[in-house]
C-alpha cells in the first residue's frame, strides 16, 4: 500500500498530541485513539488505512444509536476527508464543517468536497450547525442519504 511521508506530529504522550487548552470538551466525552500502529497509516478515525484495525468509534456510535456525524479538523484533505468518506460509506448522514477545518493541498480539499457532495453529504459553516442539530434546518441531501440506506437495507433482506 502506498503511504505518504509526513513530518513527525501528534506523537502519543508528547505536547504535540495535546488538545488545545481552550477546547471545550463535553462531560462524558470519550477520546478515540487512532494511528497507534507505527506500521500502518491511519487517516480515518474509524480504522487504519488498510482497514486492519478498527478504533472504538464505530462501537460507540452504534451504542448511542447515532445517525448523523459532524466532522471538522485537520487536515481537511487527509484525516478529515478519510473520516467523512468512511462515515458516508458505512451509512452515516455526514456533515463537514468547512470553516472549522484546514487542509494541506487545495486540489485535495476540492477532491474531498466532491466526494462529500457526490455521496449525499453536506458541507456547512459553524453558524449553520446549531439549527441542523436542533432540527430546524433539514437538508434534503441528508434525507436522501437516509432513504437510500433504508432502501438498500430492505433490498438486502
Amino acid at each position: 500500500m502506498k503511504q505518504r511521508l509526513w513530518p513527525r506530529h501528534c506523537v502519543q504522550d508528547t505536547w504535540g498530541a495535546e488538545l488545545h487548552k481552550d477546547l471545550k470538551v463535553m462531560e462524558g466525552a470519550v477520546k478515540v485513539y487512532k494511528g497507534t500502529n507505527p506500521e500502518v497509516d491511519s487517516y480515518s478515525v474509524f480504522w487504519d488505512n488498510k482497514k486492519l484495525t478498527e478504533t472504538s468509534l464505530g462501537n460507540q456510535l452504534r451504542h448511542l444509536g447515532a445517525s448523523d456525524i459532524y466532522i471538522c479538523g485537520l487536515a481537511y484533505d487527509v484525516c478529515v476527508g478519510a473520516t467523512i468518506a468512511d462515515a458516508l460509506a458505512i451509512g452515516y448522514r455526514s456533515i463537514l464543517i468547512d470553516d472549522a477545518s484546514r487542509g494541506v493541498d487545495l486540489a485535495g480539499i476540492e477532491k474531498t468536497k466532491t466526494t462529500i457532495v457526490n455521496n449525499n453529504g453536506v458541507i456547512v459553516n459553524t453558524d449553520e450547525v446549531l439549527a441542523m442539530v436542533e432540527g430546524r434546518d433539514r437538508r434534503p441531501e441528508l434525507g436522501y442519504k437516509l432513504a437510500m440506506e433504508l432502501k438498500n437495507a430492505m433490498e438486502d433482506k
